[in-house]
């Protein structure tokens, strides 16, 4: 209800009908503590909603309302002098997994998957279009490898995105042992030539 006057003997206003206050109505003072609450206070493209008047009182009085939206809009300054890490087929298809286990027959788009990764604030960014087209790139890469099948604009995961992911995987654990070899190889090295440098110390220091 909008109230619009009140008095002693009767509060009057209007009832909320769809998206208009309309609906002339006029309830008795006592009536007000039967009627629930609900207010929205309407910041530029931001939305406050409070369901205890005392609240919405407060938050007037401290300003908080505003508070929030300065720093809503710092931390997107600072979201927006970052350079964005583009994300690789692997990443995106790692996603979309992750999203069908939860969903399954999860549907994803160029947008959802954007937001998924680096968070709403990517539509503000200065590289929004650029980032939001690579996703799209990568997301129809992965259907032409019959990773992910189409329609439309959104994707769904297909059966023979576990074995990619699988063999990915295992290259991947390959990878880490070679590496893991080679530095355990790199100590082992070291540790001959400082044995034989000690062994070579000692022959010399022996009159």
């Amino acid at each position: 209800m909008l109230i619009e006057s009140r008095n002693d003997e009767m509060v009057a206003g209007s009832w909320l009908n769809k998206d208009r206050y309309d609906a002339e109505a006029t309830l008795l003072p006592q009536a007000l503590r039967k009627v629930e609450f609900e207010g929205t206070h309407f910041l530029g493209p931001y939305e406050f909603k409070y369901h205890s008047p005392v609240k919405f009182v407060v938050h007037q009085w401290l300003r908080l309302p505003y508070i929030t939206v300065l720093r809503d809009r710092l931390e997107q300054f600072q979201f927006n002098r970052q350079h964005l890490v583009r994300m690789d087929r692997i990443a995106i298809l790692r996603h979309v997994y992750e999203a069908s286990l939860e969903t399954p027959r999860r549907e994803v788009s160029s947008i959802t998957v954007a937001a998924s990764i680096y968070s709403n604030r990517i539509f503000f960014h200065p590289d929004k279009n650029r980032m939001l087209n690579h996703c799209r790139l990568l997301l129809d890469s992965l259907v032409a490898s019959g990773d992910l099948a189409a329609t439309g604009t959104v994707y769904t995961l297909a059966p023979t995105a576990l074995q990619t992911l699988s063999q990915y995987e295992e290259e991947e654990r390959r990878h880490l042992d070679v590496l893991s070899q080679q530095c355990a190889l790199k100590w082992f090295t070291f540790v001959l030539i400082a044995v034989g440098l000690l062994q070579a110390y000692i022959t010399w220091m022996k009159p």
